[in-house]
């Protein structure tokens, strides 16, 4: 078969596959829609009335074809199946809480480009789990990076987000240049890039080679840099606090649910999974993550800060999750989800609290000083914060204790002893740093209460409705991925 025969079959579309495509078309009529809007200086309110119009029907259509059947596109580079079209609303509502709190840069709407990176980076992150080859699973991830890299330096009249943008490039970078490293190993080795082709190499391998191991090792290394898992976490802390703050919220969830549903994929869709080299070294780095993310949060007198270093110990307990087998997958999945939507409550507070007239915008707050900023923000604003917070802290009878309860029972159950001590020690760790945010809150004596007054009524206060929205989706996302019988038993246990 001649080289443009298999061009002209990779490239054809069917009508079911054109129907598939129209979410993820959707996504590219808003990009070119933004695009426009960036041109023409748009005020935020267009840029949200795009963003409702682009991303509620795109979560709609994937939510609808949950139920149809898998299918293949471009040569079956890509295979659109239930857990691409899930990640994919999950990564969406993301983006849309996310774009409903988002500040403009300027007075002038200047930057308003940064919904177009948006929209790229939704529409990568979103195909990413498709992947069946790791060089579509190469392009796609990198398309997604770099439309990061373009949102974490969006303020660009803020040093802080310039810089943010290069070290977010630099570490990318060298975390790529792993990952190609590896994919040519592997290769070299197989033959061969496609997911089902290195799971065979590797099931009729009697006696593992060298060159699959340092492959493995490379992939993994890259992964670690992706996600933030220690001791390659050094830039994720800088790039959160530095970045726009909406859009590092944005980049702190939506960028860990998919890589590590997409990681997932690739490693037991190859079987790569089954090389001891990698079950130990994501093991260790599970390890490492949850301690040093842990002591350093506990450390941080910043609000984003504290919140970047605590997702390198989420991602440490997902680590976890992730080497326990297939049956602890969708428990790392729901808890990425229940870890998001808090963690964009705890950003879009934080987001609320720096506004003063525009000035401050994306600045970095301190934890003491909360209760002075906070002081005229809505009283259930608050409180949706304190339910945010008592979510990450993984206290009952909020959903965040299910979900750390789901990663504590899975890694157990697979016998990483020490994985379930650390997630133990972890958690106690996290109810110090995670609950010393609300003494500010809801302690401050009145004489120190400062006179700042947000922009606009207590019922345009952004934390306000993004908290709603997101709380919400939260417990949507409970009830999806966790058996009704399960949750209902577990509220009437904590009701004794």
């Amino acid at each position: 078969m001649s080289t443009e025969t298999i061009m002209t079959e990779a490239l054809s579309v069917s009508a079911k596959q054109a129907q598939t495509l129209i979410p993820y078309l959707l996504l590219s009529l808003g990009v070119l829609l933004s695009v426009v809007a960036a041109g023409m200086r748009s005020s935020r309110t267009v840029l949200k009335a795009l963003s409702f119009a682009i991303y509620i029907p795109f979560v709609a259509l994937l939510l609808y074809s949950l139920r149809l059947p898998d299918v293949s596109l471009f040569g079956a580079s890509l295979v659109i199946d239930p857990m691409t079209r899930i990640v994919g609303a999950v990564v969406g509502t993301l983006a849309l809480v996310v774009s409903l709190f988002a500040k403009s840069f300027s007075a002038d709407s200047e930057n308003s480009e940064w919904l177009s990176f948006m929209f790229i980076s939704v529409l990568a992150l979103s195909l990413l789990p498709a992947c069946s080859d790791f060089v579509s699973f190469f392009v796609v991830l990198e398309t997604a990076s770099i439309s990061g890299y373009l949102l974490a330096a969006s303020d660009r009249k803020r040093i802080l987000s310039l810089e943010a943008g290069l070290k977010y490039l630099l570490t990318g970078a060298f975390a790529s240049a792993f990952l190609l490293m590896g994919f040519a190993q592997l290769y070299g080795q197989v033959g061969s890039l496609d997911f089902s082709a290195i799971q065979n190499y590797l099931s009729t391998t009697t006696q593992l080679p060298a060159m699959v191991s340092i492959a493995s090792v490379l992939i993994i290394v890259a992964f670690a840099y992706k996600v933030g898992l220690a001791p390659f976490h050094m830039w994720s802390p800088d790039v959160y606090q530095g970045g726009p703050t909406a859009l590092s919220a944005f980049l702190a969830t939506a960028t860990k649910v998919s890589l590590f549903s997409s990681f997932a994929v690739a490693l037991y869709a190859t079987g790569l999974i089954t090389v001891p080299i990698v079950t130990k070294g994501l093991y260790g780095f599970g390890l490492i993550s949850v301690i040093v993310g842990s002591l350093m949060a506990l450390v941080q007198g910043q609000l984003k800060r504290m919140l970047a270093y605590s997702g390198v110990a989420n991602a440490g307990y997902a680590c976890f999750a992730l080497i326990s087998g297939t049956a602890a997958l969708s428990s790392m999945f729901s808890f990425l989800c229940i870890y998001s939507f808090a963690l964009i409550v705890g950003f879009a507070f934080a987001e609320e609290a720096t506004i003063k007239k525009g000035v401050e915008a994306h600045a970095d707050v301190d934890i003491l000083s909360l209760g002075k900023r906070g002081a005229k923000l809505p009283v259930l604003s608050k409180a949706l914060f304190c339910v945010a917070i008592f979510s990450l802290a993984g206290i009952p009878p909020f959903p965040g204790f299910l979900a750390k309860y789901q990663i504590l029972s899975s890694t157990w159950a697979a016998g990483y002893t020490w994985g379930a001590a650390f997630i133990l020690l972890g958690s106690l760790l996290g109810i110090g740093y995670y609950l010393r945010t609300l003494v500010p809150v809801f302690m401050q004596p009145e004489e120190n209460a400062s006179a700042y007054k947000p922009m606009g009524s207590p019922w345009s206060s952004s934390p306000l409705y993004v908290s709603l929205i997101a709380t919400l989706v939260l417990m949507a996302v409970l009830v999806g991925f966790s058996r009704m019988t399960q949750w209902t038993e577990y509220v009437a246990f904590f009701a004794r």
